[in-house]
């Protein structure tokens, strides 16, 4: 409560020192996860075996997913995942959901493919299913799913970056803005999380009306928690959403995604070269 309101309560106008207390600022996080320091190598090696183990059992779904994480996060270590043996395996959770015309989960499929295997994406036959996937998109939209049709929306750009104007984007931010408002109200921080990397990939210009400065630390602790209770493809996931947020670029290329990353603190300090010393005849 602010001094004012303090004040005003105050019988016979006497004032107590406890109570002139000042509104406390909003306390803001800086936006920053660099995976190579927050992710201990026995953290890499428990998420790549949940991806081994996700392979093992069949789960090319979830697998697909992980390893999507694991790359964008890992870039230099994708070499550990053995990718190119499980392509057709990989591929084929994708088709299933073309045939059930689940092309919400069709959609995030091609793009966890296209990420992996940007080389072999022609094989996914995008450009005929343009259309459904639009269609699953704008049925978000109409039935005001917004943390869906973001999601959906994301994935979109990311396969068909040629198409982005026909999904009528900057009509749609202020509806989207508003959901992850009310789930960081509502405490969802997971939903929050996932929406806000979302929306920094379709909305680059708009994401600092996000306020996550103020949100970090509060979004940060659901990554936390998987991570003790040892949920190695939740935690993958977040630890995504995370690099991705504090990216400084993200670029949607041929490859799929790109993040350009802030450059890291050195602390060195030069020392400063002596002056010369002149002789005095």
């Amino acid at each position: 409560m602010g001094v004012r309101e303090q004040l005003g309560r105050q019988p016979d106008d006497e004032m107590r020192l406890q109570d002139l207390t000042l509104e406390t600022p909003e306390k803001k996080s800086k936006i920053e996860f660099d995976p190579e320091t927050e992710i201990s190598e026995e953290g890499w090696s428990a998420m790549k075996g949940k991806y081994e183990q996700d392979c093992q059992e069949e789960y090319w779904g979830y697998a697909t997913f992980l390893a999507m994480n694991l790359k964008v996060l890992f870039p230099d270590k994708v070499a550990e995942l053995n990718l190119e043996s499980r392509w057709t395996q990989m591929k084929e959770q994708y088709e299933q959901d073309c045939q059930a015309e689940n092309w919400q989960g069709a959609a995030n499929q091609a793009m966890y493919l296209k990420i992996l295997f940007p080389d072999e994406a022609t094989e996914l036959n995008l450009e005929s299913r343009w259309i459904e996937m639009k269609e699953g998109y704008e049925r978000d939209c109409q039935e005001e799913h917004w943390g869906d049709a973001a999601d959906l929306a994301m994935s979109l750009k990311i396969l068909f970056p040629d198409k982005i104007a026909e999904l009528n984007l900057e009509s749609r931010w202020t509806q989207m803005k508003e959901q992850h408002e009310r789930d960081c109200q509502e405490g969802h921080w997971l939903n929050a999380t996932y929406l806000a990397m979302n929306l920094k990939i379709l909305f680059p210009d708009k994401v600092a009306e996000l306020n996550l400065e103020s949100r970090w630390t509060q979004m940060k602790e659901q990554y936390e928690q998987f991570c003790q209770e040892e949920d190695w493809g939740y935690a993958a996931d977040q630890a995504r959403c995370f690099k991705i947020l504090a990216a400084k670029e993200v670029k949607i290329t041929d490859q799929g995604l790109e993040l350009v990353m802030p450059e890291k603190e050195t602390f060195q300090q030069s020392t400063p070269p002596r002056p010369e010393r002149k002789e005095l005849n």
